[in-house]
C-alpha cells in the first residue's frame, strides 16, 4: 500500500522566495492596491439624483387577517 499524503504544502513556492522576490511582490501588490482604490474613488457620490429602487411588495397588517375556526 503506498502513502499518497502530501508532503510540502501546495504553496510551498512562497517559503523558497529569495527576501528581494518578497519586497517586489509586496511592492508590487502595494501598487495595485493603490491603483484599484484611485480608479475607485474617482466617481462622485453626489452625481445621480434619480430615486433609489422601492420594492412592490407590501407586508398586510395584523388587521387584514381573520381568525376564524375551520368550519365557522
Amino acid at each position: 500500500m503506498s502513502d499518497d499524503t502530501q508532503d510540502q504544502p501546495v504553496m510551498s513556492g512562497s517559503d523558497e522566495a529569495t527576501e528581494r522576490e518578497k519586497t517586489a511582490g509586496r511592492d508590487e501588490q502595494e501598487r495595485a492596491d493603490a491603483a484599484f482604490y484611485d480608479k475607485e474613488d474617482t466617481g462622485d457620490a453626489d452625481e445621480s439624483t434619480a430615486e433609489p429602487a422601492r420594492s412592490a411588495y407590501s407586508n398586510p397588517s395584523s388587521g387584514d387577517f381573520t381568525h376564524q375556526r375551520d368550519g365557522e
